[in-house]
């Protein structure tokens, strides 16, 4: 990666309700990644098992639920939590190529660098991929950052025409059109900057992980007349963004109490008896009902019923469940897979070792799988004996989430391609799948080899995010592993910490205590310690280990 690239400087755009907000006002930090500590915590680097202080679960949880004042902590300006953890971790060398991405200006007259130069540096990664022999994957996924910019454009185009129809009806309202093509009013500096970040996942998820090795190309690339690739399954999805946008863009745009709230749960009857209505005919399925007894009959708790991202069904509906993966990745232009799949290197490192040592299949837990596009790709690189539960509070992601692992196992099934298996046909046993809030996890101490959380930790308040990395670290084996991926925090790309409280403004109640809490210290003190960070644009992953050896029982 060049060097330029690693020391360009960030910028701001114009208002913006989208990815921009992530970048708005983004201007060099004072904090300095390498000497300064984190003023607050004061946390040193631990180098032995034996220095990770330590206190049960129970103390745990009573320590936090004691203090629920900071789920809504403001925004503090003396807090680096993502600079402080990197020396408690084994950084990858992304860790510091983010930190420096575009972090220097270019002269105190010139602050940003524009579109022509963020398109020169595309040029470099294409050219690279070309000369690499590795065009193929660069051309599709080139085609995929392509199909949701368009959906973008669509999806603020019928928001912008819904608005003026709406206001115009209002003649004491005139309708006041933003200017500029682009979604948001996105400059072409910011719009461009985007798409650099999304080539330079590509760049890194293919030079640094799948050329070595480490981990396969994802299987949906790469599977002919796979089902996302059909034109008529691509016009269904667009058509099914384009009317969430209208909807999303026009609650965001009011923000009242009403439009923060997710529509099920105005019926309480809803809430307490729907949570088996769409997964009570799902093979292998589980709906705990003890976690309802447990809580006074309440299965979803307040923050739950939180409309994240302006979605007026929340997470508890099938049309929220269908038009999901379309919309994230609308909003990160297609490089949310990239991004996600930094939870894999240490999945797949506890996964080799396991096989080594062990003759039974390895246990994983994968807490809030949402609707299951990840777990496809965390399954396609595990040993396919793998024994592996999903978790999700929602019943329709659930469904969703069935789906989509019935329908990978049938294609890995199909590819003919299996180590652990000589025979022609290949039985992929599906994944359980279990409703139950992550922070109450319905399994027995040390039931899994591994565990993993991509993207929940952010919509959670502080005490519950302390809970359930406890439950986490409970459930996991001597041992075993433990993977959380999320949004980056303060101090991880210094030019973008006062943007971070942008993401406030997409109905992310928690997402500024997020960005000042130290996630490592949650699983630290259920006595795991820290391993390594990845960092890949705006997502970080980092793992633990629990100390102790494996279980050879079965």
């Amino acid at each position: 990666m060049s060097v330029a690239r690693a020391t360009r400087s960030s910028s701001s755009s114009s208002s913006s309700s989208s990815t921009a907000l992530f970048y708005k006002n983004s201007t060099k930090s004072d904090f300095d990644i390498d000497t300064a500590p984190n003023p607050i915590t004061k946390k040193v680097a631990l180098t032995k098992v034996e220095d990770v202080p330590t206190i049960s679960v129970d103390e745990a949880i009573g320590k936090v639920d004691a203090d629920v004042d900071d789920d809504f902590a403001p925004f503090d300006d003396n807090c680096f939590p993502g600079g402080d953890e990197n020396a408690r971790f084994e950084c990858d060398p992304s860790v510091t190529f983010w930190r420096n991405f575009q972090n220097a200006r270019k002269s105190e007259s010139d602050k940003i660098w524009s579109a022509q130069d963020n398109l020169r540096d595309m040029n470099t990664i294409a050219r690279k991929f070309v000369a690499g022999g590795s065009s193929s994957y660069f051309g599709r996924h080139l085609g995929r950052t392509a199909y949701f910019a368009v959906t973008a454009l669509l999806g603020d185009a019928a928001y912008k025409y819904s608005k003026r129809n709406t206001e115009n009806a209002n003649k004491d309202v005139p309708f006041v059109g933003r200017k500029g093509p682009l979604p948001m009013g996105m400059s072409t500096d910011i719009a461009s900057r985007l798409v650099l970040e999304t080539l330079l996942c590509y760049e890194q998820d293919y030079f640094e992980w799948i050329q070595r090795g480490v981990y396969r190309e994802p299987w949906d690339m790469s599977t002919p007349n796979h089902r996302q690739s059909n034109p008529l399954n691509a016009i269904t999805q667009t058509g099914r963004f384009v009317r969430e946008a209208v909807g999303t863009l026009g609650r965001r745009s009011r923000g009242t109490e009403r439009d923060k709230r997710v529509r099920f749960f105005s019926n309480r009857n809803m809430n307490r008896n729907s949570n088996s209505s769409s997964t009570k005919n799902s093979a292998n399925t589980i709906t705990d009902r003890t976690q309802e007894q447990a809580h006074g009959g309440k299965l979803y708790p307040d923050y739950y019923q939180t409309a994240f991202h302006y979605q007026g069904d929340g997470w508890m509906s099938t049309d929220s469940a269908n038009v999901y993966e379309t919309s994230t990745e609308t909003l990160f232009l297609g490089r949310q897979d990239a991004m996600q799949r930094t939870s894999l290197p240490p999945l797949v490192e506890v996964a080799e070792q396991f096989q080594l040592t062990h003759k039974r299949p390895m246990r994983v837990l994968e807490v809030a799988c949402g609707t299951g596009r990840f777990m496809t790709f965390a399954r396609d690189n595990l040993p396919l004996d793998t024994e592996y539960t999903a978790l999700d509070l929602s019943p329709f992601y659930l469904e969703k989430a069935s789906d989509n692992d019935a329908y990978w196992r049938k294609t890995r099934a199909r590819d003919g391609t299996s180590t652990s298996s000589t025979s022609d046909t290949i039985v992929i046993a599906p994944a359980t799948m279990v409703q139950a809030q992550a922070e109450n996890l319905p399994f027995g101490d040390g039931s899994f080899d591994a565990v993993l959380c991509v993207y929940l930790f952010h919509e959670l308040p502080r005490h519950v995010r302390a809970k359930a990395a406890a439950e986490m670290a409970r459930v996991v084996s001597p041992g075993g592993t433990v993977v959380l991926t999320d949004s980056i925090q303060k101090g991880d790309r210094p030019p973008l910490d006062k943007s971070l409280v942008n993401f406030e403004k997409m109905n992310e109640p928690f997402y500024i205590d997020y960005a000042n809490d130290d996630l490592g210290a949650h699983f630290e003190a259920g006595g795991l310690v820290p391993e390594t960070k990845i960092i890949r644009s705006t997502t970080k992953s980092l793992s633990f280990s629990k100390p102790g050896e494996h279980s050879l029982s079965p």
